[in-house]
């Protein structure tokens, strides 16, 4: 089922989520005309987060004889801007991916997991779409390439089961 709700209420029910858990929000900062908000949380962790509508339908099309090859990541897929998730995967902190369908189907991935994993597979595609970019202070135009993955549970955890389970690790 598609969520139709607006994409605040998900940062909302996630930062709930967060804090309930024990985890302290320092700051909150929104990026890509608000379907992207970072967490910023104490002890260096950060949470990045994406809203999205829908998954990706087109993946074993799209990546036929990655499918041939590997059977078991066929299905829907998600798609992530190569830069971000370079970004990601290269800074110095623990950074947190998560993937919200709406306030109650959210996901959490590890950025240099699945950095590697799409670079390592060739899962990159380019979306002929132009964007424009600032780059040494000027505008450009550059297009927008694309890190498609999978949607399996080897990559793609629930974010309130994983929680969870942080949260009994720190117990024990």
């Amino acid at each position: 089922m598609v969520y139709t709700g607006d994409g605040e209420y998900v940062y909302l029910k996630m930062a709930h989520i967060l804090r309930k858990h024990g985890i302290n929000i320092l700051n909150t900062y929104v990026k890509q005309e608000s379907s992207h908000h970072i967490f910023h949380c104490e002890n260096n962790i950060e949470f990045y987060c994406l809203f999205k509508k829908e998954r990706l339908r087109t993946f074993n099309t799209l990546y036929k004889d990655f499918v041939e090859e590997y059977p078991e990541y066929c299905g829907q897929a998600e798609s992530i801007n190569c830069e971000i998730l370079y970004d990601l995967a290269n800074k110095d902190k623990t950074v947190f991916l998560i993937f919200a369908y709406g306030p109650d189907r959210m996901y959490i991935l590890y950025p240099k997991l699945i950095y590697h994993f799409c670079t390592n597979h060739n899962l990159k595609r380019k979306l002929g779409i132009k964007k424009k970019r600032i780059r040494h202070c000027e505008p450009i135009m550059i297009e927008e390439s694309v890190y498609n993955i999978p949607f399996q549970p080897c990559l793609f955890t629930n974010l309130q089961k994983w929680l969870e389970k942080m949260l009994l690790l720190k117990t024990l």
